[in-house]
């Protein structure tokens, strides 16, 4: 009778503790918080720009912006010399980027005093010349120092540029998006301004 009654106990023990592992399992299962993991912070943390930098930043462009107009509009030159004088001492004002690109000569330049439709000036690779057409400028000495210096980036372009002479294809490679057209305005809107004011302090021309 006895060991009747301790079989009984050891298998309802058993049942019981079946019982709870199982209940601890279902609630391991389904009823666990989730994780939520969080994302790995950067190694360097983004720079936020404050607001005072933004502000000086913004006025400095302005600033720029206006000077730019002022000397477009504002400012004129009167011509102390003839006219092949001032556009050869443009040209001259460029030896020291010349010598800097490994160019070793100026091109030959000419003026026309007939207009052209559309063209200001012209860059001849095969006789290293540049002609200024004068009166497709109508008599804007900032203008034409502007073309002599688009042209002699040509001059650069066709010593050091392989791909010159193709991309002045311009029935197939286009002109103004032609990237040889592209780094000529680039290179006269880089240096005009320095060379007019080295050109005003030889006296070639004077402000007004």
């Amino acid at each position: 009778m006895l060991e009747n009654i301790l079989l009984y106990s050891s298998i309802t023990c058993l049942s019981l503790s079946a019982i709870g592992f199982f209940m601890q399992l279902i609630v391991y299962l389904f009823d666990r918080k989730p994780v939520v993991k969080e994302p790995n912070k950067p190694l360097i943390q983004p720079v936020v720009r404050p607001l005072n930098n933004i502000f000086i930043g913004t006025v400095t462009i302005i600033i720029n912006t206006f000077s730019d107009i002022k000397q477009a509009v504002f400012i004129r030159y009167k011509l102390n010399t003839s006219n092949i004088q001032f556009c050869r001492e443009a040209m001259k004002w460029t030896g020291p980027i010349l010598r800097e690109k490994g160019v070793r000569y100026f091109p030959s330049i000419t003026v026309r005093y007939n207009k052209i439709q559309k063209k200001m000036g012209v860059y001849i690779p095969s006789t290293n010349s540049i002609v200024i057409y004068l009166k497709s400028h109508n008599g804007d000495l900032t203008e034409i120092c502007s073309t002599v210096l688009h042209e002699i980036k040509h001059h650069i372009q066709s010593k050091k540029d392989p791909e010159f002479r193709k991309l002045m294809n311009y029935n197939k490679y286009g002109y103004y998006n032609n990237r040889i057209e592209v780094e000529a305005r680039e290179f006269e809107k880089k240096y005009l301004q320095e060379c007019l004011k080295v050109l005003c302090e030889k006296g070639i021309i004077i402000k007004y």
